[in-house]
Order: structure tokens, then sequence, then C-alpha cells
């Protein structure tokens, strides 16, 4: 609820908790008017719109005072290992013909922008949608390792740096969505900052793909300078105002986040400058980067509660980066190719004048020959002739 308990029921399902860690109480009840007894209890996939940490995170059901996700009580027997990680999920246990009351009280970690995507579920229809082959989060996985795959083979066989820093750019998103995806509550320092210093280090390693693989640095050494330059410091500005703007404020995750939008404008701009040069795949590299600006955008003002979330606008990044793959696989494809062809034409031209220089050579060498024979012969000729005389 919004407003307290007397105010009106949170529209949407996606809710969003804001950056600050102020708790929040979540409550909802369940009539259960089917067969079934058993359910689960999710608060969403990453790819259904959650993201972020909670601080702290406490359920149970009202009626029967059950608990099923608790890390805010204190442990009383010292035996017993305190819980500082918890599952997204939680199975629950609704009788037939029966209503309860979940009571959910969530704290999110500071610093970060939370969101809930909370489902109630069958248990077997949670099993495929977590652990199916074709559910979202598995696919953008799948895909984060395939897009790896071909960029360190474009590198194996071509030694292209640009491919190396390209895989290494999805490895980062995959570990990225791997820890949004799996990670609720977490007691270790600075967890909420571990997402916006891997954001922030996609713009590092795109700033130095982008370079060679775009000649930047042999066209305008000092703009690629000024560039590289620029994008550093707002990636030193991300992490440290990640540790140093209070928590309490939106302005944290809006410098932090707002940084890496920027980075990813410069990339655009850069990688438009090259295209308007003449260089081959700048533009559906601009076109890759314009959509990470399109997808962190939409997913900055979803989550942030500026318009009602959907679970697809938090998610945009993640959906964004899937023709971004595939722009830039075709633009270092269509790079790698044209290089080769000039090598070839290179290799042909030389290969050409090779046969020149041989055809000239052999002709310069019958030319000595035939000299050389008739020095001989008008040698012999004079020889004959004081023989001659001699007689």
């Amino acid at each position: 609820h919004t407003g307290g308990l007397r105010g009106s029921p949170a529209q949407g399902s996606v809710l969003s908790l804001g950056s600050s860690p102020v708790p929040y109480w979540i409550v909802f009840s369940v009539e259960n008017k089917s067969w079934n007894d058993n359910w689960v209890i999710s608060l969403g996939q990453h790819m259904d719109g959650r993201i972020g940490t909670l601080k702290q995170v406490f359920l149970y059901e009202h009626f029967t005072r059950t608990r099923y996700l608790d890390n805010v009580t204190p442990q009383k027997n010292s035996f017993l290992r305190k819980v500082n990680e918890i599952d997204p999920y939680a199975p629950v246990s609704i009788a037939r013909g029966k209503r309860a009351m979940f009571v959910m009280y969530v704290e999110p970690s500071p610093g970060g922008m939370v969101t809930l995507a909370p489902q109630l579920m069958k248990v077997d229809t949670f099993d495929r949608a977590m652990h199916g082959p074709f559910n979202k989060t598995a696919l953008t996985g799948f895909f984060f390792l395939m897009m790896t795959g071909i960029f360190l083979g474009a590198y194996i066989f071509e030694k292209y740096y640009s491919c190396l820093l390209l895989a290494a750019y999805y490895v980062v998103q995959a570990g990225l969505l791997y820890y949004q995806n799996n990670t609720l509550s977490v007691d270790f320092p600075f967890s909420a900052q571990v997402s916006g210093i891997l954001i922030a280090l996609t713009g590092i390693i795109g700033l130095f793909a982008t370079k060679p693989l775009l000649c930047v640095g042999m066209l305008q050494r000092a703009q690629g300078r000024n560039v590289t330059t620029f994008i550093i410091a707002l990636f030193m500005i991300s992490v440290i105002g990640s540790f140093v703007i209070p928590a309490q404020t939106f302005m944290r995750p809006l410098v932090v986040y707002g940084a890496v939008l920027i980075s990813y404008v410069l990339l655009l701009l850069l990688s438009l400058a090259q295209g308007y040069r003449g260089q081959i795949g700048a533009y559906r590299v601009s076109l890759a980067w314009a959509l990470g600006i399109a997808g962190l955008g939409v997913s900055m003002v979803a989550a942030s509660g500026i318009v009602p979330a959907v679970g697809f606008m938090v998610a945009a990044y993640w959906y964004a980066l899937i023709p971004q793959g595939i722009l830039l696989a075709s633009a270092v494809a269509d790079i790698i190719l044209f290089e080769e062809k000039e090598s070839l034409a290179r290799f042909s031209e030389e290969s050409e004048e090779k046969e020149r220089l041989d055809q000239f050579r052999q002709s310069k060498e019958s030319t000595e020959i035939i000299r050389l024979r008739k020095l001989i012969e008008h040698e012999r000729e004079v020889m004959n002739e004081l023989r001659e005389r001699e007689v």
C-alpha cells in the first residue's frame, strides 16, 4: 500500500522502493480457491523487473504466524549461523479454501535503486520459470556467453585487439546479470555499489574497444586522447560518487548511472564522427551505443518511479544489449572482411609489382646475353681476320 494501510493499493506489477534506506511494509491477502496447497512467493527475477538488494527482509503469514523469510530477527542460538544471504523466493503453504494474509518488511540497501516484482506461483510454474532452459534470464545469459565466444574466436583467429575487449564487455554484463538476478539480501561491505561499478566498467571497456575498432587513434590522436580522458574521469566520478555521496539522497544513483550514460553518449558521438569520415562499420557501432543509451535511460526512469514501473521497462537495459551485440558483431565482421580484402588487394599489387620486376630483370638479362653474344662474335671475327693477315 502507499500512504499507509488506509491508503490506496500500489498499482502495477513492479514496486519501486527508491534508493534511500527507508523501510517499507508490503501487505497482500490471498484466498485459495484451487486444489493446490503448495505455492511459491517470488519477489521476481531480474528480467521481470527486480533490481537492487535489500538490507533487511522479513516475510510472514499473519493468521498462522509462519515466518518464511527473515534476516531481521537475531539468532538466539549462538550455534546457528546468522542468515546473511536470502533467496528471492520462498515456498509457502495455503490450505484449500482458506485465506492468507502475508506481511513483508523490507529495507533497501542504501545507495542503489531497488524494485520488486512479487508473484504468487504454483511450484511447477515457478520451477519452469526459474530453472527452465527457455526463461528470459537464461536466454539472455546464453546470448552474452555466445557473444563472448564469437568475439574471443575473432580475436584468436584474426588477432584483433578490439574483439578481446568486446568479449570482456560481455563477460562483465553476464556477471552483472548473474549478480542482480541471484542476489536479494547480502551482508558484505559495499554490496549496493557493485552494480554501479560494473556498469561504469562497461563504459571504460567500450571506450578502449571502440577506439582501435574505428581507428580513432590513427586519425585523430588529440581528439581520441580527449575523449579517453573524459570517459576515464566520468568512470572515476561514478565510482567515487557511489561511496562519497550520502545514500539517503537520490543524487547517488543519479551521479553513478548518469556518468555512465554520458560515457555512452560520448561513444555514440565518437562513432558518428568516424562514420562521417567514411570508417567502415562506424554507423552500426554508433547505433549499438544508441541502444545502450536508450536501454539504460528507460531502466533508470522506470526504476526511479518517475513513471509507473513495468517489468519490461525496468529490464530495458538488458533487452537493448541483445540487438547491440548483433550490431557490434556485424560491424566487426565487416571491418575484418574489409581489412582482409584490402590485404588481398595489397598482396595482389605486390605480386604484380614483383612479377613486373621479374619480367624487367629477365628482359635486362636477355638483352645483356644478346649483347655479350654479339661482342663474342665480333671478337671472333677480328681474330679470324688477324690470322688471315698473318698467313
